[in-house]
């Protein structure tokens, strides 16, 4: 059973994806990852068959690091950046990435076991909280996408700059103290 608040943010999202997207959806049936509601407050709600490219292309303002789609520059097969069917994930309720995966490439985290967002999440999350709050996310520091791959094996990175979302590219084993991943708690 479903409680108040994750109702609500299911509306939120599914009103997202309609005045955003012009999509209809319904996350009503979709398994919800049993995670601390304090520790990890925030949601991505992804529907079926919806990529990176897709969010891209609707951001107020973007820029990324290629001309080319992010759909044929990712590794559809790493992560859960192809996956096609509808889920959620949960997220600490960061507006800067998790300060606790600072200094740590995407290779450690990978090495360490730590569930991440991928790009596409990333995407998602910071186009629905400015959506809802007119805030964004990642200002200071820079999000490794470390459950993303391109095909090449380089890593995605999302950051705000100056009033652009921009997507970058990352080496595998780069670690600095602006770079970090989000944690999530998926099914």
């Amino acid at each position: 059973m479903l409680n108040d608040m994750i109702r609500l943010v299911l509306s939120e999202y599914e009103e997202y994806y309609q005045r955003v997207h012009g999509l209809k959806t319904d996350f009503s049936g979709i398994a919800i990852p049993v995670a601390d509601d304090v520790q990890f407050p925030w949601f991505v709600c992804r529907p079926e068959k919806f990529f990176a490219e897709r969010v891209f292309e609707q951001l107020y303002s973007k820029q990324k690091y290629t001309r080319g789609s992010l759909d044929d520059i990712l590794d559809m097969n790493f992560g859960r950046d192809g996956k096609q069917e509808s889920y959620i994930i949960r997220l600490h309720g960061n507006w800067e990435a998790d300060e606790n995966l600072k200094n740590l490439s995407a290779i450690q985290i990978t090495e360490k076991h730590i569930k991440t967002a991928c790009l596409v999440e990333r995407l998602i999350l910071g186009d629905f909280l400015f959506w809802k709050f007119r805030k964004d996310l990642d200002i200071e520091n820079i999000t490794l996408c470390s459950n993303s791959r391109y095909r090449d094996g380089g890593v995605p990175s999302v950051e705000q700059k100056n009033t652009s979302v921009y997507v970058d590219y990352c080496f595998p084993e780069v670690a600095r103290y602006h770079l970090r991943a989000r944690e999530v708690v998926s099914c």
